[in-house]
């Protein structure tokens, strides 16, 4: 009787976890939800209005800020951060990349669109410019 217990404990706790929210979510997860949330009207806009699909979603970036003076760089910070390739229909993509604030809050900027390296695609891309990160 004692082992039946003691194995149903360890079965149920897995549920226990997912059902009070205890489980953990991706890195990669964590910055498409960020995207979603943090990147602003204008730059969801922007990717929208490309109509790309699909997209790569990073959770291995480095971001670096240079503050500047007149004099030259007087400071330089980096740290964590995401990066999303979105992938356009003529081989390009815009590349977009935010830096942690904090422990859930990212600022995200975008670059010009690039020539799309080669890479696996882990994210939908829908029509309101938001993600969905499929791993």
């Amino acid at each position: 009787m004692r082992s039946m217990l003691v194995a149903a404990i360890v079965a149920a706790t897995p549920l226990a976890h997912a059902a009070f929210g205890a489980t953990q979510i991706s890195p990669a997860s964590r910055c498409a939800v960020a995207w979603n949330r943090d990147a602003g009207a204008p730059l969801l806009a922007r990717v929208a209005r490309t109509h790309a699909r699909a997209a790569r979603v990073d959770a291995h970036v480095t971001v670096t800020q240079d503050e500047w003076t007149q004099a030259g760089v007087i400071s330089e910070t980096s740290g964590p951060g995401c990066g999303i390739d979105f992938a356009l229909a003529n081989g390009r993509a815009i590349v977009a990349f935010g830096g942690w604030v904090g422990r859930d809050a990212m600022v995200w900027r975008s670059h010009a669109t690039v020539q799309m390296l080669v890479r696996s695609l882990n994210a939908d891309v829908h029509a309101d410019g938001t993600v969905g990160f499929h791993g």
